[in-house]
């Protein structure tokens, strides 16, 4: 069966911005920004908003209310150094960001490739936008990073090119055996493509990472688990918003956007990384 539960979504996403994109739906980056911090907030934060309950079912946070401020503070506290080292080293940052991106999202295969596989995967994926686009990168890049983004876009484009052509021989191998992996190959390819950059990772980070994330975790799970997650989304809005009062002057709302949405999720990815592949022994076997 080609199709399964935890690929039909990327699917109609994929297919609706195929449409727009090649009826030539006008573009607009602030929209594209607009639409992407929505979709992060509607179903990338929740993924990640599940923390607190992950820890505590796995016996990472120990117990009683003890256990559970300590984990907050830990997990607050690696996000914001997180966040202070993009400021001071956003070159270097944005580099172990796109690294630890690919290892992170290369766990969206555990099932279907082996370890060095899903590797080439994640290093496609993040380097795709580089490779088809690569002066509209290197413009978001530049927001982030300064002139260091020409580099940075040059050696995403030898990647993504040598990591594709991996993946590719590993997806067509396997192919009889896992058609919805040729599936979801070939439409990251073509999106990577056909969109520009925002709208591809919005589809890929929305449409598929996030919500095969839940459906893993969420399997037989309480409603309370979910209005937690719903609690943690407010603050973390909350958060951007209250740093959005003392940026500075001179940055518009679209670099805000931008370096909300990369800096926001770099600052919880390598918590959340650590929570789920790194502490997580179940975890770590299906990574290897």
């Amino acid at each position: 069966m080609i199709l399964r539960e935890d690929n039909t979504a990327f699917v109609v996403v994929c297919g609706i911005a195929l449409s727009l994109a090649f009826l030539d739906f006008p573009a607009n980056t602030r929209y594209e920004l607009i639409l992407l911090v929505t979709a992060v907030v509607a179903l990338g934060l929740p993924h990640g908003a599940l923390d607190a309950w992950y820890a505590e079912d796995r016996g990472f946070s120990g117990d009683g209310w003890r256990g559970s401020l300590a984990f907050y503070l830990a997990y607050v506290s690696l996000a914001t150094v997180t966040a202070i080292a993009w400021l001071l080293f956003p070159a270097t940052s944005l580099c172990l960001f796109l690294a630890i991106s690919a290892w992170h999202f290369s766990g969206d295969w555990r099932d279907v490739l082996t370890q060095r596989e899903r590797l080439t995967a994640g290093l496609t994926l993040v380097s795709l936008p580089a490779f088809f686009h690569p002066e509209s990168v290197e413009l978001l890049y530049e927001v982030l990073v300064g002139q260091q983004a020409t580099k940075i876009v040059t050696v995403q484009t030898y990647i993504a090119l040598a990591s594709g052509t991996l993946l590719m021989i590993s997806t067509l191998r396997g192919a009889p055996k896992h058609p919805h992996l040729l599936l979801e190959i070939s439409l990251i390819l073509v999106c990577a493509w056909a969109l520009a950059p925002i709208t591809f990772f919005l589809v890929y980070f929305c449409g598929l990472h996030s919500i095969r994330h839940m459906l893993r975790l969420l399997d037989g799970v309480s409603y309370k688990v979910g209005v937690s997650a719903l609690v943690h989304c407010l603050l973390a809005v909350l958060a951007a918003l209250a740093v959005w009062k003392v940026a500075p002057a001179a940055m518009t709302i679209d670099e805000y956007l931008l370096s909300a949405v990369f800096i926001g999720l770099a600052a919880l990815t390598v918590p959340h990384m650590l929570i789920h592949d790194v502490l997580d022994p179940a975890q770590r076997r299906g990574a290897s």
